[in-house]
């Protein structure tokens, strides 16, 4: 597959392309569709979009994973922090919170500014957690960050795999898998 093809289809499946939210709409759109009207036509259609958006959920996760597991790879600094505090608010409850977080570190010469903690794309805590991370924090005399050597100004300060990519990997192939196994008839929505 060409590179220009696969650099797409990255794109697409990581959210990062105009289609992606088309595709969404459109699958949205198709399986309230689908349930409601019993069309074969409707139903395969539906099929189709949930496998794709599997395939793109474990592509998600599988990128994100080995981001994770290449970042404890990557050199380190001695960074400064600069701000830490929470956001507050996130979600239906208004009770999630997320990390909000600038630090300043120097790599190959430069000065760089960053505001990823990790590469868990995404995390909330409740008040308590977010407050005893934030302790956490404040309280280490020294901040490292481990910063990409393919692109110095991606940093983040805990290098690793987290559970949110390997949850996306689980849950896009039970997608995944349960379109296939009704494909194959060995389940009906009957």
């Amino acid at each position: 597959m060409p590179d220009k093809t696969l650099s797409l289809l990255h794109r697409v499946a990581m959210g990062q392309h105009p289609s992606s939210t088309l595709f969404l709409t459109v699958t949205a759109l198709i399986i309230p569709v689908a349930v409601f009207t019993r069309s074969e036509t409707f139903i395969t259609m539906a099929a189709l979009g949930l496998f794709i958006l599997g395939l793109f959920i474990v592509w998600s996760g599988l990128h994100h994973s080995l981001e994770g597991v290449r970042s404890r790879r990557w050199p380190a600094s001695v960074a400064t922090l600069s701000h830490i505090g929470k956001r507050g608010g996130v979600g239906k409850s208004r009770r999630m919170f997320e990390l909000d977080i600038t630090y300043q570190y120097a790599a190959l010469g430069r000065d760089y500014t960053c505001d990823r903690y990790d590469l868990a794309a995404g995390a909330y805590y409740t008040e308590q957690q977010i407050d005893r991370l934030i302790a956490k924090i404040q309280a280490e005399p020294l901040h490292k960050v481990s910063w990409d050597p393919d692109n110095p100004a991606r940093s983040v300060a805990v290098p690793g795999l987290h559970a949110n990519p390997v949850i996306r990997i689980v849950i896009g192939l039970g997608m995944v898998g349960a379109v296939a196994t009704w494909w194959l008839g060995l389940w009906t929505f009957q």
